[in-house]
C-alpha cells in the first residue's frame, strides 16, 4: 500500500520553508523527539515520556559530540495563539524520532476520521511520509 492512497483526511498545507518556534526550547532547528498521542486517553504516558527524554545529554553515533535532547509535546511546545494544526506539522517536519503512543481507545477514535478531521491520524500520515523518505524514525509505543 503506497502512502499516496493512505490519505483518509484533508491535508493541511504548510510552507516547507516555515520554521517552528518552540515555547519550551526556543529557536531550535529540530526536536530530537516528537510525541504523538490522544490527549483524552494517553496524556499521562506522553507526559512521562517528555520528562524521561527531555533535556538529556546524549552523543552522536561516533560518540564524539554530546548534545541535549529536546522533546516536542504539544501542551508544552505549541506557541499560544498560533494555528495548532500547522504548528504541530511544522514540528513533525523538524523532528528526528517520532514516538507514536498507540492505545486501543486512541485507535478506536480513528474510525470517525472520515467524518471529522483526526489530528492523530494526520500525525501518523506525516510520520510515515517522513520515515519513508528517510528523514525520521518512528518509534511505536504501545
Amino acid at each position: 500500500l503506497g502512502l499516496s492512497s493512505l490519505h483518509l483526511i484533508n491535508r493541511i498545507d504548510i510552507d516547507q520553508g516555515e520554521t517552528f518556534k518552540c515555547q519550551e526550547h526556543g529557536d531550535v532547528n529540530s526536536h530530537t523527539f516528537f510525541v504523538s498521542y490522544r490527549s483524552d486517553f494517553d496524556s499521562t504516558s506522553a507526559e512521562k515520556l517528555f520528562l524521561l527524554l527531555n533535556d538529556r545529554t546524549t552523543y552522536s553515533s561516533d560518540q564524539s559530540t554530546p548534545y541535549i535532547t529536546s522533546v516536542f509535546l504539544d501542551r508544552v511546545c505549541l506557541p499560544i495563539g498560533k494555528e495548532w494544526s500547522k504548528e504541530f506539522l511544522k514540528a513533525i517536519q523538524n523532528s528526528l524520532v517520532i514516538i507514536l503512543i498507540i492505545s486501543e481507545k486512541g485507535i478506536a477514535k480513528i474510525k470517525t476520521a472520515d467524518v471529522t478531521m483526526d489530528s492523530v491520524l494526520l500525525e501518523y500520515e506525516n510520520a510515515l511520509e517522513r520515515h519513508e523518505a528517510g528523514k525520521s524514525h518512528i518509534l511505536p509505543f504501545l
